[in-house]
């Protein structure tokens, strides 16, 4: 319908009433959800908040629970007693203030970062360091055992021992930075064959490949 007043930071959203408007508006505000305390504009808003959580009331929000809670509002995250907050982390020990559910933030074994669930932690190692395509496709790993290893020469050890590495490949490009072993490992050794004769111009004769 026609008529009412935009809120600040929302595009598009029409809010009947100024007091309407108040409450839009407050949801996005990175305030603090026990006092008046608003933070100063600029890029250091939420740290400044954290810090006045623990500074003025000795509570924190958690951090991993508000990069990987994406839906919901600053002000809806659990404040937790800033000595519990480990606790909260655990995986292994429950915070009575915990959601239904909540299982902890699991730790990253390479890194030590913690992501929000084991979903994100799939994705973080996937991203962040190397798993294997061909456990993952065959469906040896999950996202609580995942064929994930720290570097290019632990999955090279992994490869040669279960798969069909390419070593023409590692020894070309296992020393660069954006070296993907991915590409270097297959399921059989015929579709390592036919890599090296495409990729690495190799001679193979139809007699070098298996029936398999």
């Amino acid at each position: 319908r026609g008529g009412g007043v935009g809120a600040e930071g929302w595009e598009g959203v029409v809010c009947e009433d100024e007091e309407v408007k108040e409450k839009v508006e407050g949801l996005k505000a990175v305030r603090c959800s026990v006092c008046d305390y608003d933070a100063p504009p600029g890029s250091g808003r939420l740290k400044a908040l954290l810090k006045h959580y623990r500074d003025a009331h000795d509570r924190t929000p958690c951090k991993v629970c508000i990069t990987g809670r994406k839906q919901l509002f600053l002000s809806e995250h659990i404040l937790y007693p800033f000595s519990e907050l480990r606790t909260h982390e655990s995986v292994t020990e429950d915070h009575p203030l915990d959601p239904p559910n909540f299982l902890g933030h699991p730790i990253c074994r390479f890194c030590s970062i913690l992501c929000y669930d084991n979903n994100a932690l799939y994705e973080h190692v996937t991203v962040s360091h190397y798993n294997c395509i061909i456990c993952d496709s065959e469906g040896s790993s999950t996202v609580t055992s995942i064929a994930v290893y720290k570097d290019v020469q632990k999955i090279a050890e992994h490869h040669r021992k279960h798969h069909h590495y390419c070593e023409d490949c590692h020894a070309e490009g296992a020393a660069k930075p954006d070296y993907n072993p991915s590409k270097a490992v297959f399921k059989d050794e015929n579709k390592l064959k036919l890599h090296q004769a495409k990729v690495h111009k190799k001679k193979i004769a139809l007699a070098d490949l298996g029936s398999g």
